[in-house]
């Protein structure tokens, strides 16, 4: 082969592997700015649920509920609602369940919602707590941790009130007996700037 054709092919076979390295590099460093934040939040839930604040927009999920069909958050803008976290294994949970259903009971009418989120990998477990405690409010089951990714609920339970523009208002960590008389006051508090209930009521 003259030297000629065989420095032409040389220079053609190497600007060729020179182009698919460069594009190959390209497609690696595209797709690791795509992928990297995904896996970030994937392997660091706790990034994504950073600490919560008074004010800021209530973090929007959606889970399958205690009455077979899925529930999204936002789908009750214009309501009071009462975002609570707990797991079956938090007595005091039960406790203020209890208390959250009289509450819920009392008010409902009023454009007031419980949505009670149960941290847990098996349904029916929860259920028997349901029946045992006789709750009228919907349980969403958060098998996958969607919602507790985004509201990180480092102790439980965890109740986050929010009003009816979708804005977090108050947030309480734990439980301890009593505590439902502050949830009340808040909650009515809610419901007088949405007007839904009469200064009247409230006192």
């Amino acid at each position: 082969m003259p030297i000629t054709g065989f420095a032409a092919r040389y220079c053609d076979h190497y600007v060729r592997l020179y182009v698919w390295e460069t594009s190959l590099s390209q497609l690696i460093e595209r797709t690791g700015r795509l992928l990297c934040p995904l896996l970030a939040a994937f392997l660091c839930p706790v990034a994504l649920g950073a600490k919560l604040a008074v004010d800021e927009p209530a973090r929007d999920f959606a889970l399958k509920s205690s009455t077979g069909r899925n529930v999204r958050l936002s789908e009750y803008r214009g309501d009071v609602v009462l975002l609570n976290f707990w797991t079956r294994s938090c007595s005091r949970c039960r406790e203020q369940l209890y208390r959250l259903d009289e509450l819920y009971r009392a008010h409902r009418d009023d454009g007031f919602v419980v949505l009670s989120v149960a941290m847990t990998d098996d349904p029916h477990h929860i259920e028997e707590i349901i029946a045992g405690l006789k709750l009228d409010f919907q349980i969403l089951y958060d098998v996958r941790k969607v919602a507790a990714r985004l509201y990180d609920p480092s102790s439980v339970p965890l109740s986050v009130l929010i009003d009816p523009h979708g804005n977090i208002r108050y947030v309480h960590e734990k439980y301890k007996r009593g505590d439902e008389a502050i949830y009340r006051d808040q909650v009515m508090a809610l419901l007088a700037e949405s007007g839904t209930v009469t200064s009247e009521v409230i006192q």
